[in-house]
């Protein structure tokens, strides 16, 4: 089993939203991230603002 870790640091854009089915709780949030690089002598700032998912067993997981 393979197993990836990311960790994004930025601004969260909106409350975090749980939705719970059966056994399984869903939290989407989504999170403004900013860089910057250098381009013809002058700093080009972008803002991404993915969308995160995270499901969990327990619903406590994310209170």
């Amino acid at each position: 089993m393979y197993q990836n870790k990311v960790t994004l640091i930025g601004f969260l854009g909106n409350e975090a939203e749980v939705r719970s089915t059966d056994n399984r709780s869903l939290t989407t949030l989504s999170l403004a991230t900013k860089s910057s690089y250098k381009k013809d002598g002058k700093y080009i700032e972008h803002t991404a603002i993915p969308r995160c998912v995270s499901n969990s067993v327990l619903p406590e997981a994310h209170t």
